[in-house]
């Protein structure tokens, strides 16, 4: 999972901003670099600590796959389509301070929760086994373990999922809708000015 879906990314993003809209080539550079870091990285760790029994390390070569996750839904999904697309100024500074502000509350809430749990449950005595010599964690146990006893919510409504999740195809589709005017019926205005210019022909200002 951890090199499949940068590679993924990688493949993709070359497709997308590369190939079809020829905006930039450095999605793909970046997904490829992801790629070789993620691969890279267990190794690296590996050789650090491979005489080392420290909990902090194995959460470290998790983290790999966790991140791999995020950077396919959260960066590639998100993030590339507000910082390569050609969009207008008015349309991808919101779009990423949005992205960047909801990230870091999401990081907050993450904290918090798992603090919580830590403090308030009997997580820690049932996910450790406390022997004399040592104390070890089963990592499946313990995330099942987890997920069990955390009552992390969601901050957000379901509408707001549903708003996110439409955004990037509406526009895509629109980006396609205006190529296909564009091969018909010669010049008109930019793509990413289509949404305004209807909204203003309805109010009469066009």
């Amino acid at each position: 999972m951890s090199l499949l879906l940068p590679l993924l990314v990688t493949g993709v993003s070359y497709a997308a901003y590369a190939d079809d809209l020829s905006v930039s080539g450095w999605p793909w550079k970046i997904g490829l670099l992801v790629t070789f870091a993620c691969f890279v990285a267990p190794f690296v760790i590996c050789m650090m600590y491979r005489r080392t029994n420290l909990l902090w390390v194995c959460g470290l070569v998790q983290s790999i796959g966790v991140f791999a996750v995020y950077f396919f839904f959260g960066i590639f999904a998100y993030f590339y389509y507000f910082m390569f697309a050609p969009l207008l100024p008015q349309v991808r500074c919101p779009g990423l301070l949005g992205g960047i502000a909801l990230t870091v509350y999401w990081i907050a809430i993450s904290r918090r929760s798992v603090l919580h749990t830590i403090k308030t449950t009997s997580f820690v005595e049932q996910a450790f086994d406390e022997n004399m010599a040592d104390l070890r964690y089963r990592i499946q146990p313990g995330m099942m373990l987890f997920e069990r006893l955390s009552k992390e919510r969601s901050p957000f409504p379901k509408i707001y999922y549903w708003i996110a999740l439409g955004i990037a195809p509406f526009y895509l589709i629109l980006s396609r809708l205006h190529s296909l005017i564009r091969q018909l019926f010669g010049e008109v205005p930019d793509s990413a000015s289509l949404p305004h210019t209807g909204l203003a022909s309805a109010c009469g200002v066009y």
